[in-house]
């Protein structure tokens, strides 16, 4: 009888094998992110990609395989070492004519790559790299819709105007002085020139246009954006502008930054219904008195304001129904803020007066919203007459030094503490309040002060007068440390 040799068993080792081995033959995306690849040469490239992502690895060449993907419409040699030499293959790709996307930013090029093969590039972006000059540009195909040039070493605004079809143009960080060559960029929705060194705004009636950034420059004026119609975002901080004009006819305007100017009052944005966010921080603004009246026509929308950093003495916000986050640092007189606040970021060294909305219903527990934050803070008076607070608000990480069980006063020192009406179940004060120090305590008018009779008097010990309503509903006036009452 003939031995017959069985194959022999399947190992572990074996199925391991089998479940790495892909057939990429019809893939279409292959994603090589952070494979730390000096070269493609372990990599199998199917002829039936459409999508090939190299990003941040360590690749100084070009796979001349990448020239025969005749379906590729999306190429990304993002974060690599790739330098002019190495580039220059890209030329010949004749075989890439279908391609849409070129990324090559943050690599070692000091010029614009000819590109001019890919006669259907959409995207095309050499940011982050050294490029010194927009040479080169004039071969870019006239079907791209996005150009970014960001931080690199460029000049000027130069072999960009056959760019008709242009949507999103990015230029930021670069050395340009002059805003020229925009003239043609009518189908144009997006500009950013922050980090720049450009003195005067030239937008040649980009009427389309919707984001605008030219932060970081060395603008003096506004003038120039009165074209401008359609704008929604507009990113103006870190100059030196003094006064704020030419906006009253960008009705769509929606976020409206002018932070870190020299501006010292707030003018022509009444027109503005659509206003949401507001940076107004880090000017010279010594009165805000009129900032609800420049702000009128957006209260339905209004919901960002930031003020640090400017000596204010006078706020009032109270008709600003849809603010909810408030960011300040400065000097107040008198504070009024609407029931629809929920974010305040204090920073205030000195509250003369401040009013909390009658009609204020809910505070969040965030720690950075408690009115305020620091203990350095002193109160001289406090109005909470007729607030709408339902009940304590939830513990936030606030401690000892919180003074209503709502959390909305926090002081060391309070001169003068009013409450009347105030619908909060538990009120003002526990036994690890102590810490405070009074001059007056007025709560005469509440209506719960049964609630208050529960709360250790040792809370009062350092108020020079109080004034509460005995039993019987008289007053009572006297001072904590002679008398209780």
């Amino acid at each position: 009888m003939q031995n017959q040799t069985e194959p022999p068993p399947e190992t572990n080792s074996d199925k391991d094998d089998q479940a790495m081995e892909f057939d990429l033959s019809s893939t279409t995306a292959l994603d090589l992110t952070s494979f730390q690849l000096h070269d493609l040469d372990s990599v199998e490239l199917p002829s039936s990609l459409t999508e090939l992502d190299l990003t941040a690895n360590r690749l100084s060449k070009l796979d001349p395989r990448i020239a025969n993907l005749i379906n590729l419409r999306k190429l990304s040699f993002r974060q690599n070492l790739i330098d002019d030499a190495a580039i220059e293959s890209i030329s010949s790709w004749d075989a890439l004519s279908g391609l849409e996307e070129l990324v090559l930013r943050d690599n070692k090029l000091t010029k614009v790559p000819d590109v001019s093969l890919f006669k259907k590039l959409l995207v095309f972006d050499v940011s982050f790299n050294e490029i010194t000059s927009l040479h080169g540009m004039s071969k870019v195909s006239s079907t791209l819709k996005e150009l970014y040039v960001s931080k690199n070493e460029v000049t000027k605004m130069e072999e960009i105007d056959h760019l008709h079809e242009l949507q999103i143009l990015e230029l930021g960080s670069n050395r340009l002085r002059v805003m020229e060559n925009l003239q043609n960029f009518t189908k144009l929705e997006e500009l950013w020139l922050g980090r720049n060194r450009i003195k005067a705004i030239n937008l040649c009636g980009l009427k389309y246009i919707k984001k605008i950034s030219l932060q970081s420059n060395r603008l003096t004026s506004m003038i120039g954006l009165e074209e401008c119609v359609a704008l929604e975002e507009l990113y103006l901080s870190h100059n030196g502008i003094s006064k704020m004009e030419g906006l009253s006819t960008l009705a769509n305007l929606r976020v409206l930054d002018v932070s870190s100017n020299k501006l010292t009052s707030v003018n022509d944005i009444q027109n503005l219904t659509r206003l949401e966010d507001l940076w107004l921080n880090d000017n010279q603004i010594e009165s805000l008195e009129s900032v609800a009246e420049a702000v009128s026509g957006s209260r339905e929308k209004l919901t960002t304001v930031y003020l640090e950093n400017n000596p204010c003495v006078c706020l009032h916000f109270e008709d600003l129904k849809s603010l909810e986050l408030l960011f300040f640092n400065f000097f107040l007189f008198i504070f009024v803020i609407p029931h629809s606040l929920l974010w305040l970021m204090s920073k205030v060294s000195l509250f003369l007066y401040l009013v909390l909305c009658r009609k204020i219903s809910k505070l969040p527990s965030y720690p950075e919203t408690n009115f305020p934050q620091y203990r350095a803070n002193r109160f001289k008076h406090i109005c909470l007459e007729e607030n709408g607070v339902p009940e304590a608000c939830p513990k936030s990480g606030m401690s000892d030094y919180i003074i209503t069980a709502a959390e909305v006063g926090t002081a060391r020192v309070l001169l003068e503490w009013e409450l009347k009406q105030l619908k909060a179940a538990i009120l003002l004060l526990n036994h690890h309040h102590h810490h405070n120090l009074f001059l007056h305590l007025n709560i005469s008018l509440l209506p719960l002060f049964r609630s208050l009779l529960l709360f250790n008097m040792q809370s009062f010990y350092n108020c020079l007068s109080f004034t509460v309503p005995d039993v019987g509903g008289k007053c009572i006036v006297g001072t904590s440390r002679y008398s209780v009452g």
